[in-house]
């Protein structure tokens, strides 16, 4: 390999490295963000089904006691 050889290929990994590093970026600015509040949600929602499941042993519970 000559120098000139070494020499694209270094530019090319350069280049590959950059688009690397804003595909990163993106990913941590942006779909991290939405990931987080489906996450949220999902969480919510998960504490609403199981409120209701307690809710709906714990009323039969109740009235077989009066």
């Amino acid at each position: 390999m000559t120098a000139k050889d070494n020499e694209k290929r270094i530019n090319k990994i350069e280049t590959d490295v950059a688009v690397i590093k804003n595909d990163i970026n993106t990913i941590k600015t942006n779909h991290l963000a939405h990931i987080e509040s489906d996450i949220k949600k999902l969480d919510m929602r998960m504490w609403w089904v199981l409120s209701i499941l307690i809710v709906s042993i714990v009323i039969p519970f109740v009235r077989s006691m009066w």
